[in-house]
């Protein structure tokens, strides 16, 4: 089983999905789970940026591109520097802090915690492009 840093409950693996209270529930600030990706996944924060990934595809791969990977008409998010300030994220995608340029806020339909498991995910896209870019020497 592995905690749900999100909704604080248990999740089991196996069969079936365990939904019993996790007492105290266990919340992960941003920080710590960039920090935990960069010491290796482990079973939460995989669940974390899996979520954020899904999250990303249904609202932000329509204009942000799929997997993250932006045409030239709106930013490509990998390589956002809201991407290093979790305020800054939030004023953008929750607060809705760029709605004039045509960034609509998505406030009514997610949290800040789930505006973060976007951010998780496109961390993530952006540090494995880097790696293959590394890799092929360029």
């Amino acid at each position: 089983r592995i905690e749900d840093p999100l909704r604080g409950v248990e999740v089991g693996t196996g069969d079936g999905v365990d939904r019993r209270p996790v007492n105290p529930p266990q919340r992960l600030r941003f920080v710590d789970v960039v920090n935990r990706c960069r010491q290796g996944n482990t079973p939460a924060v995989e669940h974390l940026i899996a979520a954020g990934g899904e999250r990303f595809g249904r609202f932000c791969g329509t204009c942000h591109g799929d997997a993250a990977v932006a045409g030239s008409l709106v930013p490509d998010l990998r390589h956002s520097g809201a991407l290093n300030d979790a305020a800054t994220w939030r004023q953008i995608i929750y607060e809705g802090a760029l709605k004039d340029n045509g960034m609509v806020s998505f406030k009514a339909v997610m949290t800040p915690e789930e505006i973060e498991t976007i951010r998780a995910y496109v961390i993530k896209r952006a540090n494995e492009d880097k790696a293959l870019e590394k890799a092929s020497g360029k």
